[in-house]
């Protein structure tokens, strides 16, 4: 590979993991109940940046700002994540709260009560583990309780 080409990737690169890093800030704090796209997002960008540098010994100020956006965005998603997962571990009512509009939400999607999949028309009897959101929530965060 010739010396032009090399920096043109090279540049190309750094742009590429500045982008996801921003973008990955982005959605870190947009959509902030659903960490998965920003850590991808911010993986990405870290991969990007390491690539991008070469065979330099420091990072680029441009470099520095992906690398400093990505990691911010994985610390925002991963405190937001285990915040959730705690609030659900210890509140009962934050815990009742989330069932109650799964289970909203769920019926008026899907035309059934809870889910234990059954049809609300028919008046069947379904034989899953809970029958409603909260139940299945309550197991889980309660230890099966």
């Amino acid at each position: 590979m010739d010396k032009q080409t090399y920096y043109y990737l090279k540049t190309r690169m750094q742009n590429r993991a500045k982008v996801f890093g921003i973008a990955s800030l982005a959605t870190a704090i947009i959509f902030a109940t659903v960490p998965y796209l920003s850590l991808t997002l911010a993986a990405f960008s870290i991969l990007f940046a390491i690539l991008s540098r070469g065979e330099q010994t420091k990072f680029t100020r441009d470099l520095k700002v992906a690398l400093g956006t990505s990691i911010a965005s994985i610390v925002i998603s991963c405190y937001v994540f285990f915040s959730v997962f705690y609030a659900l571990k210890i509140d009962s009512e934050y815990r009742e709260n989330v069932g109650a509009y799964m289970d909203q939400l769920f019926s008026t999607t899907y035309g059934t009560d809870g889910i234990s999949g059954t049809d609300s028309s028919a008046g069947a009897e379904g034989t899953d583990i809970a029958s409603s959101y909260s139940d299945l929530l309550n197991q889980i965060f309660e230890g099966g309780k």
